[in-house]
């Protein structure tokens, strides 16, 4: 889903813009996972542009346990020795314009989870062209990320829309989220030595996993409404 995803906002970007993506490859370690960067540059539009994905796994150790419990994920077990298992996989992009009347974009949406004990053994290749890892027992997952826009001159029905497309996405979800989420990113967001705002906001989340009562299903699709947004705004 990341790569298809990444394919379909590089090639939207790059009919307005009429310039090509650079691709970077990458892997983490020897059995670490991977990702794939596309970067667009001093192009016709933009004026930089980086669309990201990374499907990585590996171990947290003791001290990053310990320190994820005390930020609030207190489901967490003790850690042992040799740490726990985690993985994480997301897509993040930026995209800043030529033209200072058009607004820079920030996106990303992305998943984490923890596992008991090593995979002890890889089972393939993942999406993102890193070794992809055997899960141990499931402990905790979630979702964050989100979507917010900054323009330098603002034209306020281009901001209603971007708004109302947001709306639109959290509402398929949950007719909660829209609210909840753009408090979140006002806060979030917030440059207090300013006190200002980061543009004109739009939606954050972070921990997203409902007590994990619910299938990750249900924020796996809002995530992945959350880029199919984007290309159609």
């Amino acid at each position: 889903m990341l790569r298809r995803y990444q394919t379909a906002i590089c090639d939207a970007l790059a009919s307005v813009d009429g310039g090509s993506f650079c691709e970077d490859m990458w892997t983490r370690g020897r059995s670490g996972g991977g990702g794939c960067s596309r970067v667009l540059q001093d192009s016709t539009v933009l004026e930089k542009g980086g669309v990201n994905v990374s499907a990585v796994h590996g171990t947290l150790p003791p001290d990053a346990v310990t320190k994820m419990t005390c930020h609030g994920h207190h489901d967490l077990p003790a850690a042992d020795g040799e740490g726990l298992q985690f993985y994480a996989a997301g897509l993040s992009m930026v995209i800043h314009p030529r033209n200072p009347m058009a607004p820079t974009v920030h996106l990303n949406y992305r998943f984490f989870q923890i596992f008991r004990r090593a995979p002890s053994e890889r089972s393939g290749t993942n999406e993102c062209g890193g070794e992809e890892a055997t899960e141990g027992e499931s402990l905790l997952w979630w979702f964050g990320g989100g979507a917010d826009l900054s323009p330098s001159y603002v034209f306020e029905e281009d901001c209603v829309f971007f708004h109302e497309k947001l709306r639109e996405q959290c509402d398929r979800c949950d007719p909660l989220y829209y609210a909840r989420f753009k408090r979140w990113c006002d806060a979030y967001f917030r440059n207090h030595h300013r006190n200002e705002g980061r543009g004109i906001g739009g939606i954050f989340f972070d921990d997203l996993n409902e007590n994990m009562t619910v299938s990750p299903e249900k924020f796996f699709a809002f995530a992945e409404d959350g880029l199919q947004t984007f290309i159609d705004a």
